[in-house]
């Protein structure tokens, strides 16, 4: 209002003294001041603008951190049990080795049952589902961090792939093989007392835990085809496990490497 009565004042004294030179110099300095003050008013809602992004931004980073840390603890997990059924398995492969496949049965029916278990990530993805179909992966600045998280999607589909695979393995061809040869209700009875009959989000209240007791009935002993059969399973199985978590340990890295370039990130404000 004060710089309108300024210049409306100028306007008409310039304009009534026919000083029209002078009036220009005053209507040029009008508009320039006005420019300024819209290029201000921009600046500042620009600033204003990248602000909330970048507070959007850190705050998505954290949830992202947060959800891969969570899948890389159970990536671990899943690892560490899958050596375990390795170690199973190669026990497996020397009672085989030195004959002994009746004498130690015992023995067998709970490496059996160890052998059997499949082990699969299971990954949390609710932050970065939402952050790709929200179209707010254009928050993040940072375009190496931003095609990272892009490909996890295509990474974990190509892992889940071979991950059934495996499943497809050990239930078409492993659990029917050792059922039709061995002596089944044994091995499950051992799944149950070890707690190896568990699957993804089952709550430990509902899991069933009751005994079913062993078998009366004593293995003969198996005649070269079934034991070839039977070394060969465990083969496959071993071939299978040590892909799974060759591949599991490279999605570790990948997952650090996300990790750490979120952390510089969250490390710049």
């Amino acid at each position: 209002m004060v710089l309108n009565k300024i210049f409306g004042n100028s306007r008409r004294n310039y304009l009534s003294d026919n000083k029209l030179a002078k009036y220009l110099k005053y209507a040029t300095g009008e508009i320039v001041l006005v420019v300024i003050g819209i290029l201000i008013a921009l600046q500042v809602n620009n600033w204003n603008t990248n602000r909330i992004e970048r507070n959007d931004e850190q705050k998505l980073l954290q949830q992202v951190k947060n959800e891969f840390q969570l899948n890389d603890n159970q990536l671990l997990e899943k690892i560490e049990r899958r050596k375990n059924e390795l170690l199973s398995v190669l026990n497996i492969l020397q009672i085989i080795d030195a004959k002994r496949l009746t004498q130690e049965q015992t023995k067998l029916d709970s490496l059996l049952a160890s052998a059997i278990s499949v082990f699969t990530f299971d990954p949390v993805n609710g932050i970065m589902n939402q952050l790709i179909q929200a179209g707010k992966l254009s928050l993040i600045r940072n375009d190496s961090l931003s095609n990272m998280l892009s490909n996890w999607d295509g990474i974990l589909a190509d892992y889940k792939e071979n991950e059934n695979n495996y499943l497809d393995f050990n239930n078409k061809n492993l659990r029917p093989f050792l059922y039709e040869h061995f002596n089944y209700r044994n091995i499950i009875n051992n799944r149950i007392i070890h707690n190896d009959i568990s699957y993804p989000l089952m709550d430990e209240r509902y899991q069933y835990g009751n005994e079913i007791g062993n078998s009366d009935l004593k293995m003969s002993e198996p005649d070269a085809q079934v034991i070839k059969k039977l070394e060969n399973q465990m083969a496959s199985v071993i071939s299978h496990l040590s892909y799974l978590n060759a591949q599991s340990y490279g999605i570790h890295d990948y997952i650090n490497r996300i990790i750490t370039a979120i952390d510089r990130e969250l490390n710049k404000s």
